[in-house]
């Protein structure tokens, strides 16, 4: 308990005071942009190449699997599922779908990547207390990255194009 109570007393005078800088500093630089709409073919690729993005940085093995790159891969995920949002065919049942599926593997992971991140801090900081490994085999993490690498890799086998058109169907 001490260990979250001293990240988070750091995280509050450190990284939020950045992070208010930091989108200050981009709404200024978009304050100016034009308030025209993309035109389909420019959103179509934009669309595309954020789906390729996460295509290619998805895991492929959940055995040794760096967490800096599962952090990349979740990104990119969040990034596509945002970029969805600009497409027009936004009231299909199969966008919905997607929309859902993105959704829950973005939130597992995130949970994943925290669970590690505390775990970590929990050996590194925590030397005179025993962990005992989650009995529990929904716990286990061992468990839960190869069933969340499984849905990433079906949510993102379909090439960029048979995205799009599994989606306007």
């Amino acid at each position: 308990h001490r260990i979250c109570d001293d990240i988070e007393a750091r995280t509050r005078a450190q990284i939020f005071e950045n992070v208010i800088a930091h989108l200050q500093s981009n709404a200024q630089q978009i304050a100016d942009w034009p308030s025209q709409d993309l035109n389909p073919s420019e959103l179509r690729e934009r669309i595309c190449a954020g789906y390729l993005e996460a295509r290619k940085l998805r895991p492929r093995k959940s055995n040794k699997i760096d967490l800096d790159d599962l952090h990349g891969f979740r990104s990119a995920l969040v990034d596509h599922y945002y970029q969805l949002d600009f497409f027009h065919h936004a009231e299909t049942k199969r966008f919905a779908k997607h929309k859902a599926r993105l959704k829950e593997l973005r939130t597992q992971l995130g949970l994943y990547l925290d669970h590690c991140h505390l775990q970590t801090l929990a050996e590194q900081h925590s030397s005179q207390h025993v962990l005992s490994q989650a009995k529990d085999k929904n716990l286990n993490t061992g468990k839960i990255l190869p069933r969340l690498i499984k849905e990433a890799r079906e949510i993102f086998d379909p090439s960029s194009e048979e995205m799009l058109e599994i989606l306007q169907e």
